[in-house]
């Protein structure tokens, strides 16, 4: 999957870049280029926000198994 976003991303830029300097469109390229940019901006986000929240889960799964280790012995 992440092939295929990598490719659509290129795709993006290319696009961007032929509507900038062969048909001059200015305001399309500007608009294609900021929707890559955010989408990164937001990717790059959730990644980090998904990364703290399965740490907290392996936190607490560690003293879920530390408790139930206690109440055995």
């Amino acid at each position: 999957m992440d092939q295929f976003k990598d490719f659509m991303i290129i795709v993006l830029l290319v696009a961007a870049l032929i509507s900038g300097f062969i048909v001059h469109e200015w305001a399309d390229a500007l608009i294609i280029l900021a929707v890559v940019i955010l989408n990164a901006a937001f990717g790059v986000f959730q990644e980090s926000k998904a990364e703290e929240a399965i740490e907290r889960c392996r936190k607490c799964r560690r003293r879920t198994r530390t408790c139930a280790a206690a109440v055995r012995s």
